[in-house]
């Protein structure tokens, strides 16, 4: 796996030009508006295909663009289960709050790696073909003071499945001035966790699942405090 993984980072990095590449990324970043079309157009530029251009930013951004907190993810959505996994995940400058957690949870659906694959099923259910759909957003994390603009792309894949890839920014007042259309109002600002089953958000109407570990915890609490009051009691 170390192996593959190298030699995939050298033959991205001989394929994109490092120069040209920054220079790419810095006219992006000085856009004061946010386009869908310039972020795919860094891909089709380089003739580079999504996982190119999102491993190459990896590369790019902690060293030359100094944002050091950054993560990228890789969702499949298996049509025939409708179900959500990442498969591929890479976190610089810690871990960050969206990650693989290997409990069979319900990831948030509003997770904007999420929300485009969905938007991509109902396009292809209407007989659509597109090659890839491209989002963002502002996700800021539930009971933390975490917030990230978030750029994402959704594929078709194969073998009944599609594909988005992912990328994470720590907004910090650093990040809001090396990026001008961060405060782009065609943003949205979302309000995100991590699972279902481990989010009190209430009245969320895009829940898959109820939020059982949190009902469970609160269960214990209930249970824990009555015990103190019959203690103190005695």
């Amino acid at each position: 796996a170390l192996s593959h993984f190298k030699a995939t980072y050298f033959s991205v990095a001989l394929f994109m030009n490092r120069e040209n590449f920054i220079e790419s990324i810095q006219t992006f970043f000085a856009r004061t508006e946010w386009s869908g079309d310039a972020f795919v157009n860094l891909a089709k530029d380089f003739n580079a295909s999504p996982e190119m251009l999102f491993q190459r930013l990896s590369n790019i951004l902690p060293q030359f663009f100094d944002l050091k907190r950054i993560f990228i993810i890789r969702m499949i959505h298996r049509l025939n289960k409708d179900l959500f996994e990442i498969d591929k995940q890479l976190h610089i400058g810690g871990q960050h709050h969206p990650h693989e957690n290997g409990l069979n949870e319900h990831y948030c659906r509003r997770w904007i790696s999420i929300s485009l694959l969905k938007n991509l099923q109902v396009l292809q259910n209407k007989g659509e073909t597109l090659p890839l759909i491209v989002g963002a957003q502002k996700s800021h994390f539930f009971g933390t003071a975490d917030e990230y603009l978030v750029i994402s792309i959704a594929k078709p894949g194969d073998l009944m499945r599609n594909v988005s890839i992912t990328l994470g920014i720590l907004l910090d007042e650093e990040t809001r001035q090396k990026i001008k259309f961060i405060d782009d109002p065609a943003f949205k600002n979302i309000e995100v966790n991590k699972t279902c089953q481990r989010c009190p958000i209430e009245d969320c109407t895009e829940r898959a699942s109820s939020p059982r570990v949190i009902k469970h915890r609160l269960r214990r609490q209930k249970i824990d405090e009555s015990l103190k009051n019959l203690m103190d009691k005695k």
